[in-house]
């Protein structure tokens, strides 16, 4: 941060990074004291358009996924949903927050339809990739067998 400055994109996304893995290890608190953090500075460095936004924004989802804040969780996803679609990245990086998005709309309980369908459609988006993602596939694959369209 000295040599940079608290607000540089690249020290955004060291926090981003450092904020995912304190969530995979269950520090909730402070990883989303890091993602907010993270989301914070690229919004004021890059603008509240620009895809790294994604990053934090996926993070923050999925906290309040494990928080069981299913309409937090879900306005998260939308928007890193939307600024991945809108930046042309790749369609492994659109599948992994659409997944996201899948799950906690069917947590909502409001149109579970609509949360197979996205699964479903993450699933083909990481096929696009083959093998590379044979994992995240897997994954999907599993949760749309226990989560049936129509139950």
């Amino acid at each position: 941060e000295s040599t940079l400055e608290p607000d540089h994109p690249s020290i955004a996304g060291t926090r981003s990074n450092l904020a995912d893995v304190l969530r995979k290890e269950g520090s909730l608190d402070r990883a989303k004291e890091l993602f907010e953090r993270a989301l914070q500075s690229y919004e004021a460095k890059l603008g509240k358009d620009h895809p790294d936004l994604s990053y934090p924004l996926q993070g923050l989802s999925s906290i309040a996924f494990e928080q069981r804040r299913f309409d937090d969780a879900v306005a998260l996803a939308e928007r890193a949903l939307q600024l991945r679609q809108a930046s042309g990245v790749g369609s492994n990086l659109v599948a992994e927050v659409r997944f996201e998005l899948a799950k906690a709309r069917w947590e909502q309980d409001l149109d579970r339809g609509q949360a197979v369908a996205q699964a479903q459609r993450a699933l083909e988006e990481y096929r696009e990739h083959g093998q590379a993602h044979a994992d995240e596939m897997a994954t999907i694959e599993t949760w749309l067998s226990e989560h049936p369209r129509e139950p």
